[in-house]
């Protein structure tokens, strides 16, 4: 199977303010995570005999999309949680890892935590995130995940106050975009980090 790339201009802007900030090496360790996240999505998907073949990295992290198909709930479900089995694999390589050399901590310690992070928050109970995917398709209600979506992005939002993190802010915006945007479809697929 081959993967397209496309880059959106903001991913590029914000990977400059990244660089102006001293976060160049951290973007840059989110954003392999992300595509990592992205591939377990695409390989979960051919196995059971669909296709995502488009990777767009965007300035929050990637998303991967295919053609319009319709899939059963259980195999819709196994490929939201794909992407956060990834990271797990991910983090649960790197520290063992560390258990046979521990000196590896040093270089490999930001792909950990970017991994958990991913991971995790891709967990949340959001659309478009996989948490609000699950969500959706374990509920069927459009206004719960709305609910919950709206909620998640404005504790992200207030987060962003206390800590001074502009990350938050993009983030929130971008579950906002994701649940208000796209017609409303939630069972394209589509699966965003």
């Amino acid at each position: 199977m081959k993967l397209k790339l496309k880059v959106h201009p903001l991913f590029v802007l914000y990977g400059a303010y990244a660089a102006v900030c001293g976060r160049l090496f951290s973007f840059l360790s989110v954003t392999a995570v992300a595509l990592l996240h992205e591939c377990g999505h695409s390989l979960y998907a051919a196995s059971v005999g669909y296709r995502l073949d488009r990777i767009c990295l965007m300035p929050y992290g990637a998303v991967v999309s295919g053609e319009p198909q319709t899939l059963r709930k259980r195999e819709e479900i196994l490929l939201c949680l794909a992407g956060p089995f990834t990271n797990a694999l991910t983090v649960l390589f790197f520290v063992s890892l560390w258990w046979f050399f521990p000196d590896a901590y040093a270089y490999t310690d930001t792909a950990v935590y970017a991994s958990a992070f991913v991971g995790v928050s891709n967990l949340l109970p959001a659309y478009p995130l996989d948490g609000g995917r699950v969500l959706f398709c374990l509920t069927g209600s459009r206004k719960v995940c709305l609910v919950c979506s709206v909620l998640v992005a404005l504790g992200c939002a207030a987060l962003s106050f206390p800590t001074g993190n502009v990350s938050f802010l993009f983030f929130a915006g971008f579950i906002l975009a994701g649940c208000f945007g796209g017609g409303g479809e939630y069972r394209k697929i589509n699966f965003s980090v």
